[in-house]
């Protein structure tokens, strides 16, 4: 069994949870099982139309200590199960006691702390940057794009064509835009006539804000 810890919601957005699915896609193509743990049912909303399973934990997204022991029950019952985590708001604390309960694995990108768990996966184009202690008690480190967990669809896509002038520009705005982004990005362009012939298509995730303007 392998457990996975992530949130989504309108204010972090969808990019945790998404990353953690292309894993436990692959995962399950190894014949792993998959069990996806949220704070609460905005993520497991997400989870269960990929087809997992999710455990709502009725705990707070961005106070993650308060579920540790609800937690070390889980992973109690469960006899050799791991844990991914993948949330901004892990502790020191958090990580340490989970990691004596098993092994755990976080993905980084901000380097915080010295993440006390088994496995530390930061695939970002700076990670090397970071001068991870590389004798941390226990842990490995898998580092660099080559460790990108990208869904099949964009894995290994290269483009065939690249225009001399640009004429569509594609936006995403990711999971949310609660700073509206994608409405302002285009009130400013409207300035400049250098726009003007060239077409924009927009995407917003499903905590993107209502910009009825656009």
């Amino acid at each position: 069994m392998i457990y996975i810890r992530a949130d989504a919601n309108e204010c972090i957005a969808t990019g945790h949870i998404m990353r953690c699915l292309s894993i436990a896609s692959c995962l399950r193509e190894l014949g792993e099982t998959v069990h996806f743990l949220t704070a609460d049912t905005y993520g497991s909303r997400i989870v269960e139309e990929w087809g997992f399973p999710c455990t709502v934990l009725g705990s707070q997204w961005n106070a993650l200590e308060q579920e540790v022991e609800k937690l070390c029950r889980l992973l109690e019952k469960e006899k050799n199960a791991k844990l991914l985590v993948d949330s901004y708001y892990v502790t020191e604390g958090y990580l340490k006691l989970l990691n004596q309960k098993t092994a755990v694995v976080y993905l980084d990108d901000l380097q915080l702390f010295e993440y006390p768990c088994r496995l530390l996966v930061n695939y970002s184009i700076y990670a090397e940057d970071f001068k991870y202690l590389q004798e941390f008690p226990n842990r490995k480190l898998l580092l660099g794009c080559g460790f990108v967990p990208l869904r099949k669809v964009f894995s290994g896509y290269i483009p065939k064509k690249i225009n001399d002038k640009v004429k569509r520009v594609l936006l995403l705005t990711g999971g949310a835009d609660n700073f509206h982004f994608a409405l302002n990005f285009l009130k400013y362009i409207g300035k400049y006539s250098i726009f003007e012939d060239m077409e924009f298509d927009i995407i917003q995730g499903r905590y993107g804000m209502d910009n009825r303007e656009l």
